[in-house]
């Protein structure tokens, strides 16, 4: 029998700073990751251009879903996790954990109710390895 506590974090897929991504609540559709190395080139008459590597390397995460709202689900708390500008930890269920800063946040609402809530909420959230 699978304790209930086990449950939860097998249905957990990563979490941002204390923000959980869950299964069927705050799950991602995609979620992309994006190595940048960091050449300048330089162009040179009557030769093919040369590069040289200009500093170390940087990774970048973007994940992109929806949350379908609940009385006690939004996203207020990653906005709040974005708005404060400070490095959070990325932790995913594999184990994998990395300092990051969170450098866009996007959200679009869809299907109102009567009271102007919105049922449906697609974002995209964009992280950046932090290494002080």
């Amino acid at each position: 029998m699978i304790s209930t506590a086990s449950k939860e974090i097998s249905m957990t897929l990563c979490s941002l700073g204390g923000f959980i991504f869950k299964l069927k609540e705050t799950e991602y559709d995609k979620l992309t990751q994006k190595l940048l190395f960091n050449w300048a080139k330089r162009d040179r008459i009557g030769k093919n251009p040369t590069y040289h590597s200009v500093r170390g390397w940087e990774e970048e995460y973007e994940f992109n879903g929806h949350l379908v709202t609940r009385p006690d689900g939004s996203l207020d708390p990653l906005i709040s996790i974005a708005k404060a500008k400070k490095p959070v930890q990325l932790t995913f269920a594999s184990g994998v954990s990395l300092k990051v800063i969170v450098k866009e946040l996007q959200q679009t609402k869809k299907t109102f109710m009567d009271n102007g809530k919105a049922v449906f909420i697609e974002f995209k959230v964009k992280v950046s390895r932090y290494e002080a």
